[in-house]
């Protein structure tokens, strides 16, 4: 079972069409990025990326890059202030999200933009409404 998701969720996503996952897992990488915001271009294009149709790693280095800048940042906060940088953590596994729905492969895709939306939002709930949403191919799940 994935993190923070229920059996009978992960297989619904496992049994679902590659249409669908995708759906699901742009609904993660949203709703991540809805609650843990980041003004990058980055972003941007990424999404621009996925609505395109356009998957796998070219689409996804700049994305790479900016986790690496936020993680960085994460933990130099860390270790300025002793205090643990949860805001710039969550924008991290928010910017994963989109990443990981970027991924080549559809079921790939949709389980890890959940695994990264779990940890950026830790709210199993929100994050099953927005994928079943988004499985059911209902405008909560869109975007």
């Amino acid at each position: 079972m994935l993190d923070g998701l229920s059996a009978g969720l992960v297989r619904r996503l496992t049994e679902a069409g590659p249409a669908a996952q995708r759906r699901a897992a742009r609904a993660a990488a949203s709703l991540a990025l809805r609650h843990a915001p980041v003004p990058d271009d980055r972003v941007l294009d990424g999404f621009l990326a996925f609505d395109a149709g356009r998957f796998g790693g070219g689409e996804r280095g700049p994305l790479d890059a900016l986790i690496a800048e936020l993680d960085e940042a994460t933990w130099r906060h860390q270790d300025d202030t002793g205090e643990a940088g949860d805001e710039l953590f969550g924008r991290a596994r928010a910017v994963a999200a989109l990443h990981a729905a970027l991924h080549e492969d559809a079921a790939q895709a949709a389980y890890d933009a959940a695994y990264e939306a779990h940890a950026c939002l830790e709210d199993g709930e929100a994050i099953e409404a927005a994928i079943e949403a988004a499985l059911q191919g209902t405008a909560a799940g869109a975007r």
